[in-house]
Order: structure tokens, then C-alpha cells, then sequence
């Protein structure tokens, strides 16, 4: 239950014991803490935040920041430029604000978004939910039935988990989502590309049989409509079979 302050450049603070909480206010800042539940904050620059223990909470508004919790259910929020988020727990939030940040979680049913221009978001664990509204947006999922959606202009999305589910909510935007039985929508002027999958008895495996790409243009494929690909067509995802 330790408690460590500081507010001068370039301090080093370091809590082993559960429940710690550490504070630095200034630039070049280092914290780390492998208790459990312990809550790290710090707002200069080019600070580093690191914690191992479970449910820990990790804050830097400075520039250049980065932030490592392996932990479950952490919290990770960072609101300077360039940023670097990094969970591999289980249930974990990332949040960056900052233009070209960068958010990486690994474990199952995490969360991540980013507001800030040409940011990068990716989740390796199943149940993932990625939101990016900044322009030329990164995002890109493994895990099965993951969420992606990006408002931002020039984004790009990538779902490779079955049962995915993508929004391209700004425009000139590229999506694929190459899993099975995944879907994707987008704003006029996306293109969007799908994988269709069938079983293979002889091989006890789903293997891919077409993959297709094709721009919304309003007409063809409509704004905002969810599609899957069925016999090498695209077709409303209501309407699937």
C-alpha cells in the first residue's frame, strides 16, 4: 500500500507491493509498479508507465508516452501525440487521444480507441472492439468476433477472425474482413473486400473458396448496409442464408 510522489525531471519511481499508487508530474518520467490494482499517473513528456499486476490503471498526458500492463481488466489512457499503448490482459481498455498513437492488446474482449489522426489499433484476442475516429486510421483484428469501426476519412481496417464485423463510417476508407461468416459496411466511395468459406468434409476444415473486392457506389452496394458473400455474390447480411 505504498504511496510515491514525485514532481521534479526524470524521476524514478518504483512499487512492488500491492495496491501501490505512483504519481510524476515530471518530463522523462519512469514508473513501474507489479502489484495488483495499482495506479500509475504521470503527465510530462516522454514519460514510461509500466505495471504487471491485475486491474492496474496507467494515465500520462505527456507527448511521447508509453504505457505495458499485462495484467487483466487494466486501464490504459493516454492523450499525448505519438503515444504507445500496449495490454496483453484479459478485459483490458486502451484509449489515446493523440495523433499517431499506437494501441496493441492481445487479450480476449478488449478495447480499444483512438481519436487522434493516422493512429494504429491492434487486437490479437477474440471479442475485441476497436473505434477510431481520426483520419487514416489503422485497425486491425485477429481475434474472432471482433468489432472494428473507423469515422475518419482514408482508414483502413483488416479482420482476419471468423464472425467479424466491420463500419466504414468515413470516406475513401478500405476495409477487408476475410473471416467466416464475417460482415462489413461502409460510406460511398469504400471499397470493401469478403472471403466466402465452405466446409471440406474429406479435409475436416472451413477453406476459402472466393474472395472479392467491389466499391459502395450507392446503387449496386448501398451506404451503411451490412454485406456477406454468398456463392460470389454480395448480399445483404439480412437476407444471408
Amino acid at each position: 500500500c505504498s504511496k510515491l510522489a514525485a514532481s521534479g525531471d526524470s524521476s524514478k519511481l518504483a512499487a512492488l507491493g500491492d495496491f501501490s499508487q505512483l504519481v510524476a508530474s515530471g518530463n522523462s518520467s519512469q514508473l513501474v509498479a507489479s502489484g495488483n490494482a495499482s495506479q500509475l499517473a504521470a503527465s510530462g513528456n516522454s514519460s514510461k508507465l509500466v505495471a504487471s499486476g491485475y486491474a492496474s490503471q496507467l494515465v500520462a498526458s505527456g507527448n511521447a508516452s508509453q504505457l505495458a500492463a499485462s495484467g487483466n481488466s487494466s486501464k490504459l489512457v493516454a492523450s499525448g501525440n505519438a503515444s504507445q499503448l500496449v495490454a496483453s490482459g484479459y478485459f483490458s481498455q486502451l484509449v489515446a487521444s493523440g495523433y499517431f498513437s499506437q494501441l496493441v492488446a492481445s487479450g480476449n474482449a478488449s478495447q480499444l480507441a483512438a481519436s487522434g489522426y493516422a493512429s494504429k489499433l491492434v487486437a490479437s484476442g477474440k471479442c475485441s472492439k476497436l473505434a477510431a475516429s481520426g483520419d487514416s486510421s489503422k485497425l486491425a483484428a485477429l481475434g474472432d468476433s471482433s468489432k472494428l469501426a473507423a469515422s475518419g476519412k482514408y482508414s483502413k481496417l483488416a479482420a482476419s477472425g471468423d464472425s467479424s464485423q466491420l463500419e466504414l463510417n468515413g470516406k475513401y476508407s478500405v476495409g477487408a474482413c476475410i473471416g467466416y461468416d464475417s460482415k462489413i459496411k461502409g460510406k460511398i466511395g469504400c471499397w470493401i473486400t469478403l472471403a466466402e468459406w465452405k466446409r471440406d468434409d474429406s479435409l475436416e476444415k472451413w477453406i476459402p473458396v472466393c474472395v472479392r473486392s467491389a466499391q459502395i457506389d450507392g446503387d449496386i452496394l448501398k451506404e451503411d448496409v451490412f454485406y456477406k458473400l454468398e456463392k460470389g455474390e454480395f448480399v445483404e447480411a439480412d437476407n444471408a442464408k
